[in-house]
């Protein structure tokens, strides 16, 4: 395994320091989940933000349905109802960094139509943007982000982004969901 120290999967950092971290795996539509909670003390040892971690980890191809049903079934735990922004980080120049980018290309925005619609039941109250890195837009993504989010009153935002892991089978494989935020920009 090639390692170079830094990881943001927390299967990954919590392995290393192991101390006081809470894990529970389990099975879901046939893929493997790791739920890794940090408290306060166990996310200042690891250096991370306190919160759920839930790593899906699939040995099909990516996006199969098994991997689709799982992540729906854990997003349906991690999130409120309300009003979402969705905002997809990256550099959508650089193929590895520019998941956030591209996932959010392809989400359907559908605030515009929920205001007006007479029958919304089933329709999430989505409202999405692609932020570009602060070297490109000289705006850091995390206030485009926050800016948007106040203007439009979301109750919750769904960040996307890529991440680093130390273990290369774990490449386009693991997708990790979490409610306790992002840090755009943090591999720099």
């Amino acid at each position: 395994m090639i390692s170079t120290g830094r990881t943001d999967l927390a299967t990954e950092f919590a392995a290393a320091k192991s101390t006081g971290i809470s894990h529970t795996c389990y099975e879901l539509y046939g893929e493997k989940i790791t739920e890794t909670v940090l408290d306060d003390s166990s996310a200042k040892a690891v250096g991370r933000r306190r919160g759920r971690y839930f790593t899906v980890e699939s040995n099909d191809s990516p996006f199969a349905d098994g991997q689709i049903h799982a992540l729906c079934a854990v997003l349906r735990k991690l999130l409120p109802q309300g009003k979402c922004l969705a905002v997809g980080f990256g550099n959508p120049s650089i193929a590895a960094d520019s998941l956030g980018w591209n996932t959010a290309r392809r989400i359907l925005a559908t605030s515009q139509y929920i205001a007006s619609a007479d029958n919304t039941e089933g329709i999430g109250n989505i409202s999405v943007i692609r932020t570009d890195v602060s070297s490109n837009s000289g705006i850091d993504s995390c206030f485009h982000a926050e800016f948007c989010a106040k203007n439009i009153n979301a109750d919750y935002i769904i960040a996307i982004d890529s991440l680093i892991c130390n273990e290369p089978e774990r490449l386009c494989t693991t997708i990790q969901l979490t409610d306790a935020g992002i840090s755009p920009g943090s591999a720099m």
